[in-house]
């Protein structure tokens, strides 16, 4: 799997296949004919070849390149 993070607090905001193409560009980031704007290469970094957990959602965990964190501030209870 591959994942994107925030430079400024490594918070994973994307996750995305193995097989997707994903791109981060000047103005957007790209994940195969997708594009996600409002983020860039400036504000990211994609990881490949990562685990991700299971319970993955946009901003529940922080990585840092290889440990994985949850983020207390966005746990969601069932």
């Amino acid at each position: 799997m591959k994942t994107v993070t925030l430079i400024n607090d490594n918070r994973s905001v994307l996750v995305a296949q193995d097989s997707d193409v994903v791109t981060l560009e000047s103005n957007h980031i790209r994940r195969n004919d997708e594009r996600i704007y409002g983020l860039s290469e400036n504000d990211a970094i994609l990881h490949e070849n990562v685990e991700v957990p299971e319970d993955w959602i946009a901003s529940r965990y922080f990585f840092d390149g290889s440990v994985w964190t949850v983020n207390e501030d966005k746990l969601v209870f069932s």
